[in-house]
């Protein structure tokens, strides 16, 4: 984490929590602080119309279309239209965003995970 905070030029905070519940309970909360967040796909829902996510920008992910049609399909049934998460190695990966320094971040992120 350290040398990704230093990469990114970004201050981190890795949260892990007991279970979704706990989660959820935070980020209905407000304010969390969080700008990306990994939430199963049956949380989506509730937090998507809690308005607790800020829509994707896909203008600001040019690898958007070499994600899988099939599973992004399979998403919809938690997030129509795919305009709240994509899929990371098979888990949902919810924004929260609430930083300017995100874009940067979604950069380095793509970096370190797709190698581009």
């Amino acid at each position: 984490m350290k040398d990704f905070e230093k990469e990114a030029g970004i201050s981190a905070v890795y949260d892990v929590f007991d279970n979704s519940d706990v989660m959820q309970s935070k980020l209905m909360a407000g304010r969390s602080g969080y700008d990306v967040v990994v939430a199963s796909g049956d949380l989506l829902p509730n937090l998507i119309k809690a308005g607790v996510l800020k829509k994707l920008d896909r203008t600001k992910l040019p690898n958007w279309s070499h994600l899988d049609p099939d599973i992004l399909a399979k998403l919809q049934s938690n997030d129509p239209a795919n305009s709240y998460a994509a899929l990371i190695y098979g888990v949902p990966l919810a924004s929260a965003m609430t930083r300017t320094r995100l874009n940067r971040y979604l950069a380095q992120m793509r970096q370190l995970i797709l190698g581009i």
